[in-house]
C-alpha cells in the first residue's frame, strides 16, 4: 500500500513488526505482510497448520493441505481467504526431514490476528490491522512472531509455547478439573432428575469427579442465561442437590450471543455488534448462523453496557448460585471482525478480550473459565481452560478424527491453559455400537492428552469395570504430551513419577510398531493388554485393525 511503511526488528528468537504511514494523510492498512521469503518445498511435503478457530486444524502437504475438522474456517465460517494461495493461522509447520521442521509462528495476539499464506513458490505471514487507522508520522506497533529452520519438532513447539506464554501470561487455575458433563448423554432435552441421578451415582461412587457440569439446556432463551426453560425444572434445587452431595457446580453459557427472542436482545439492541444501518447484525449474513436458534447476534465487548450485562450474568451465578466452573460455548461469535462495534477502531482481538475480562470480573479470578468453539491465538491469556476439539460422537469416523485434533494441540497443555480433549465415554450409549478396540482407542486418547476429564456418559449404566476405567482415566499425568506432528500414532508423556507412551492404529490394517523406551527394562499396558520386554531401548507391539493401547515404562 502507497505511504505504508513495515519495518521489522530483531528481538532474540523473535521479529515485532511496526508499520508506519509515511504519508501526509490517515490511512487504514488492513492486511499487512510482515514477512514473505520464497521456498523450496516440494509439493508433496507434509504440513501442520492451526486454524483459526477451535474447529479447525489443518494436516496434508504443501500443494494439498486439508482440514482435519469437518468445520474449516473456510467452508464453514467462510472467512475470506486469497485466491490462489493456501491459509492457516497463526502457526504451521513444514517437514524439513526426519524429526525436524521449519516453523512460522506469530507469538503474540494483543490486538491483531495473523495468518501464514503460501503457494508454490513463496510463503508470507500476513496481519490484519482491520479498521486500524493510522496517523501521518504515525509508527504502529504490531505483533511478534518467529520463523525457525530445521528444528527438531518437539524443541520447536516447545519453544513456541515459551515465546508466546511470555507475551500472554498463562491465567490461574488452583486445580485440573474432572468431572461430568450432561451433553453427550442427554443433549439440550437434559432434566432435573437426569441430574440429580447423575450427582448421586458420582457421590457414592467416584466423588473425584468433582463437577457437574450442566452442558446446555437450561436457559429459556439463548443470551438469557438467568431465566430458566421450563421444560428443565428448578436449576436452584439442582444446584443446591449438586453441592449436598460433596460435588461442585459447573455450567454451560455462550456469552457473546443471542438469539432474536431472548430478553437480552429485545430489551439491549444497543448492546450488539452493529451493521451498517445501525441495526444489530445478524451473524448469518457473513458466517455461520448458529447451530440452533439462529440467526445469532454478537454481544459487543467494547460496549460498556454489554460488558457490564456479562459481569452481572457471572457475578450472579457466582455469588447467588455458588457456581466456580462456567464452559464458555460460541466464543468465536466475539471474535468476528465483521460489523461496527461501539469503539469503531477497536480490533475484533481487542472486543474479545475485554468481553473476557468482564467475564473474569464477575466469576473471579479463582473461577474456572473454560473456553469452547473459541478463536484459538486470540483466548490465549484470556481464559484457564481451553476445548482444544470436536466433539465427541461414539463413532469410528470422529474417534479417528479427534486422535489427532486432541494430540496435535497437547503441546498447549499447562502452557496457556489447561487442555480440554471434551469428555469421555467408556460405554456404548445412545444408539452406537463401538467395538472394544474402538473404545480402547479413544480411552487411550483421552489418558494421553494430559488435561482435564470429565465423563460424558449417563453413568447409572456403569459397571465396577466402567468404573475402573474411569479412575484410570483420572491418572493421567498433569502435563503436556510430546508428539511428532506428522506422525500422530505414538505419543509420550510424563511426570515425575511415571512414563507412558501411547500407540494408535486407527487404520483398517494391522501395524508393528517399534517403539524407543530408553531406560526402561519393561512395558505394562494400563488396559491390562499386555507386558513387554525392553531390549536394546526398544520394544515392539502388534496392534490389531483400529485398536490403541498406553504402556507404563518401568
Amino acid at each position: 500500500m502507497k505511504n505504508v511503511e513495515i519495518r521489522t526488528e530483531k528481538t532474540g528468537i523473535e521479529l515485532k513488526a511496526t508499520v508506519r504511514n509515511t504519508g501526509t494523510e490517515p490511512v487504514k492498512p488492513g492486511e499487512v505482510a510482515v514477512f514473505r521469503a520464497e521456498h523450496r518445498y516440494s509439493p508433496d511435503t507434509p504440513i501442520y497448520g492451526e486454524g483459526y478457530q477451535m474447529l479447525s486444524q489443518y494436516r496434508g502437504t504443501v500443494e494439498n493441505p486439508k482440514n482435519i475438522t469437518y468445520l474449516s474456517d473456510r467452508d464453514h465460517y467462510k472467512l475470506p481467504q486469497r485466491d490462489g494461495y493456501h491459509t492457516v493461522y497463526n502457526l504451521l509447520a513444514v517437514k524439513t526431514a526426519e524429526g525436524k521442521c521449519d516453523m512460522y509462528v506469530f507469538t503474540s495476539c494483543r490486538r491483531f490476528n495473523g495468518k501464514i499464506v503460501w503457494n508454490a513458490d513463496s510463503i508470507e505471514l500476513i496481519l490484519d490491522l482491520e479498521n486500524v487507522s493510522v496517523a501521518p508520522g504515525e509508527e504502529l506497533e504490531t505483533e511478534y512472531f518467529a520463523v525457525m529452520k530445521d528444528a527438531p519438532v518437539a524443541a520447536a513447539f516447545r519453544e513456541a509455547g515459551k515465546l508466546i506464554s511470555r507475551r500472554h501470561p498463562k491465567k490461574k487455575l488452583d486445580e485440573r478439573p474432572a468431572g461430568w458433563c450432561s451433553w453427550y448423554c442427554f443433549g439440550p432435552q437434559v432434566t432435573e432428575d437426569d441430574v440429580d441421578r447423575n450427582t448421586e451415582f458420582i457421590s457414592e461412587n467416584i466423588p473425584e469427579l468433582k463437577f457437574v457440569q450442566i452442558d446446555d439446556g437450561y436457559q429459556e432463551y439463548m443470551g438469557d442465561w438467568l431465566f430458566v426453560s421450563d421444560k428443565f425444572g428448578d436449576l436452584d434445587s439442582v444446584l443446591r442437590k449438586i453441592n449436598d452431595n460433596g460435588c461442585e457446580s459447573a455450567i454451560w453459557v455462550a456469552p457473546f450471543i443471542a438469539q432474536a427472542e431472548s430478553r437480552v436482545f429485545r430489551e439491549h439492541p444497543e448492546y450488539f455488534v452493529k451493521d451498517e444501518d445501525g441495526k444489530p447484525l445478524s451473524s448469518g449474513k457473513f458466517t455461520f448462523e448458529g447451530w440452533r436458534y439462529g440467526p445469532w447476534y454478537m454481544l459487543d465487548g467494547t460496549n460498556p453496557g454489554a460488558r457490564g450485562y456479562l459481569t452481572h450474568v457471572f457475578r450472579t451465578m457466582r455469588e447467588e448460585k455458588n457456581i466456580k466452573y462456567f464452559k464458555l460455548d460460541a466464543n468465536v461469535w466475539g471474535c468476528f471482525k465483521n460489523g461496527v462495534r461501539y469503539r469503531p477502531d477497536a480490533t475484533s482481538v481487542e472486543a474479545y478480550r475485554e468481553g473476557m475480562k468482564a467475564i473474569f470480573e464477575g466469576a473471579g479470578d479463582d473461577a474456572v473459565i473454560l473456553g469452547c468453539n473459541a478463536p484459538m491465538w486470540p483466548s490465549i491469556g484470556a481464559v484457564n481452560a481451553m476445548r482444544i476439539s470436536g466433539d465427541l460422537a461414539r463413532d469410528i469416523k470422529t474417534i479417528r478424527m479427534l486422535s489427532q485434533e486432541i494430540v496435535l494441540r497437547g503441546w498447549m497443555n499447562g502452557v496457556f491453559w489447561v487442555n480440554d480433549p471434551d469428555v469421555f465415554t467408556v460405554i456404548n450409549q445412545r444408539g452406537s455400537e463401538l467395538t472394544e478396540n474402538e473404545l480402547r482407542i479413544h480411552k487411550s486418547l483421552m489418558f494421553v492428552s494430559g488435561g482435564m476429564m470429565l465423563s460424558g456418559d449417563d453413568m447409572t449404566a456403569y459397571t465396577r469395570e466402567n468404573l475402573r476405567d474411569a479412575m484410570i482415566l483420572l491418572g493421567t499425568p498433569d502435563a503436556a504430551p510430546e508428539v511428532d506432528c506428522f506422525d500422530t500414532s505414538v505419543v509420550r508423556i510424563s511426570d515425575r513419577f511415571a512414563r507412558y507412551v501411547g500407540i494408535f492404529n486407527t487404520s483398517d490394517e494391522e501395524r508393528v510398531f517399534r517403539v524407543a523406551a530408553p531406560g526402561a527394562a519393561a512395558a505394562e499396558s494400563i488396559w491390562g493388554q499386555r507386558s513387554v520386554r525392553v531390549e536394546d531401548g526398544s520394544f515392539a507391539v502388534t496392534l490389531p485393525p483400529r485398536d490403541a493401547d498406553v504402556l507404563s515404562l518401568l
